[in-house]
C-alpha cells in the first residue's frame, strides 16, 4: 500500500463489486437531510485518532507487579480471558511470518492449550492489563502508529481493578514523557459503561450516574495525561439510552454533573438505524443540546460477508459517514466515525456467534475491511476517527499485535493516521 494508491481510492466513488448497484437512500434512512449550512464544533478544531481500550484482563499465573512509577497492581483471577477449562482450538498465522516476528510471551500457557474465549491469540498471550511491561509496550506502539487517545472502559469506582488501572496508565504515560523522553504518548479518557444495573427509582437512578461521573472527574481530570480539548475534559458514554436512561434524564444528569465539576465535553454512543438511538437522535434538537459528539461503536452491523446469503445496504459506508457528518455539523456537534478491522465472537460462550471478515466483504471486496473503513472515514471529512478496538479480544475487533497478524494492523493504523492528519 502506498500513498498514491490510498489517494486514488479516497477520490473514488462507490467501489465496483462486479455487480451494478443503484444506490438510492431510502426515505426511512433520510431522517436528516444533507445540509449546506454548518455550525462549528470545538471538537473539530484538530484531527484526532482515538482507540477504545480494555484494561480488564487478568492472569492469576502472573507475578505480582510492583513498579515505583505506577504503584502495585494485583493479579486476581483469570478475568475476561475465558472459562474454567481449556478450549483447545488452533490459531492460524495468516502471513506465515517467521517465528521471531510472532513470538508469544504467554506466561507459561501455550496457544493450543488455551483457556481463552478469543478469536485470535495475543502476542503476549494471557497477559495481565496491569503488567508495566505490557502497558509500556501498548503506549509506545500507540505513539508509533499515531493513536492520540485511549478511550478506556470504566465501570465505576466499585470495580477497583479497572479504576486503579486508569490512573496507573496515565502515570506511566507521564513517566515515559517526562523521565524517559518519549513523545506523542496518548492521552486517556473513559468509556462510561452505562449498560449496567442502576436504581429503579426516579432520582436515585440519575443520582447514581451523576455520582460516578463526578467521582471520575474529581479523581482524574486534573492529570496532565487526561484528554482535554481547549482545557475542557472529554468523556465518552456507551449505550446512552439503555437501562431506562432517556434523553430527558441525560439533561438532568449533565446539569447536575457540571454544577459540581464544571464544563465537560460529552461524546455519546448511538446507532445507525431508526429510533431514539440512531440518526433520529441527531434530528432531535434535544440530542445536540445534551451532547457534544456522536459515535457508533457497533460498526459490525454495516458489514456483510462475501459468499454468504447477505445483501449489502442500499448505501455505501462512505455515503453513511458523509450523511452523519453533514447532520452533526448542522447541529454543531462532532461526528467521529468508528472503524474496525473485523469482528468475531464465535468463541464467546453466551453469544450466537457472529463473524465479519477482516477481508472479504460485500462492501470492500478483497480489500482489507480496516483499510476500506479508514478511507471512507477520511473521504467523508472526519476530523476524529475512533478505532474499534485496540484490544477487545473477546469480540475479535483488536488491532493489537497477535499471533495471526503480527503488527500488520498497527502498521496500517500508522499509515492512515498520517494520511488523516495530512488532509
Amino acid at each position: 500500500m502506498n500513498e498514491q494508491d490510498i489517494n486514488s481510492r479516497l477520490n473514488d466513488g462507490p467501489r465496483a463489486l462486479g455487480i451494478m448497484v443503484i444506490l438510492i437512500l431510502p426515505l426511512a434512512f433520510i431522517s436528516v437531510p444533507f445540509f449546506t449550512t454548518t455550525r462549528s464544533s470545538p471538537l473539530d478544531d484538530e484531527k484526532h485518532v482515538l482507540a477504545f481500550y480494555y484494561d480488564w484482563y487478568r492472569n492469576s499465573s502472573a507475578l505480582n507487579f510492583t513498579n515505583a512509577t505506577i504503584g502495585v497492581v494485583d493479579t486476581g483471577d483469570r478475568g475476561n480471558w475465558g472459562g474454567s477449562e481449556p478450549i483447545n482450538w488452533t490459531y492460524v498465522n495468516q502471513f506465515s511470518l517467521p517465528a521471531n516476528e510472532t513470538e508469544v510471551l504467554n506466561n507459561d500457557f501455550t496457544m493450543n492449550d488455551s483457556w481463552m474465549n478469543t478469536a485470535h491469540f495475543p502476542e503476549w498471550g494471557e497477559y495481565h492489563s496491569g503488567d508495566p511491561a505490557k502497558i509500556k509496550r501498548d503506549l509506545l506502539n500507540a505513539a508509533d502508529c499515531g493513536v492520540d487517545t485511549f478511550i478506556m472502559t470504566w465501570w465505576g469506582p466499585e470495580n477497583e481493578y479497572i479504576d486503579r488501572n486508569f490512573e496507573n496508565y496515565m502515570n506511566y504515560a507521564r513517566y515515559l514523557e517526562e523521565t524517559e523522553g518519549y513523545t506523542n504518548i496518548p492521552d486517556f479518557t473513559m468509556y462510561f459503561e452505562h449498560a449496567r444495573d442502576w436504581p429503579d427509582e426516579y432520582g436515585a437512578h440519575e443520582q447514581a450516574i451523576v455520582d460516578e461521573i463526578v467521582y471520575f472527574i474529581e479523581s482524574y481530570a486534573d492529570h496532565p495525561k487526561f484528554f482535554k480539548v481547549g482545557g475542557t475534559p472529554v468523556i465518552f458514554i456507551w449505550a446512552t439510552t439503555s437501562r431506562g436512561t432517556t434523553l430527558d434524564r441525560w439533561v438532568q444528569i449533565r446539569e447536575a454533573v457540571e454544577a459540581r465539576v464544571g464544563k465537560l465535553y460529552w461524546h455519546a454512543a448511538g446507532g445507525y438505524g431508526k429510533g431514539e438511538k440512531g440518526l433520529d437522535s441527531l434530528a432531535n434538537p434535544l440530542f445536540s443540546d445534551i451532547f457534544d459528539g456522536f459515535h457508533v461503536y457497533l460498526t459490525a452491523s454495516l458489514l456483510h460477508n462475501t459468499g454468504e446469503d447477505e445483501e449489502p445496504a442500499p448505501y455505501t459506508i462512505r455515503q453513511l459517514y458523509k450523511h452523519c457528518m453533514a447532520s452533526a455539523r448542522k447541529q454543531g456537534i462532532n461526528f467521529a466515525p468508528c472503524i474496525m478491522p473485523g469482528y468475531d465472537d464465535t468463541n464467546l460462550p453466551d453469544r450466537d456467534g457472529s463473524v465479519k471478515n477482516r477481508r472479504g466483504t460485500l462492501e470492500y471486496g478483497n480489500q482489507w475491511t480496516y483499510a476500506g473503513m479508514w478511507e471512507d472515514a477520511i473521504a467523508a471529512g472526519a476530523n476524529w476517527i475512533c478505532i474499534v478496538t485496540w484490544n477487545e479480544w473477546w469480540e475479535g475487533t483488536e488491532i493489537d499485535s497477535s499471533y495471526e497478524y503480527g503488527t500488520f494492523f498497527l502498521n496500517m493504523t500508522g499509515d492512515y493516521a498520517t494520511m488523516l492528519k495530512g488532509t
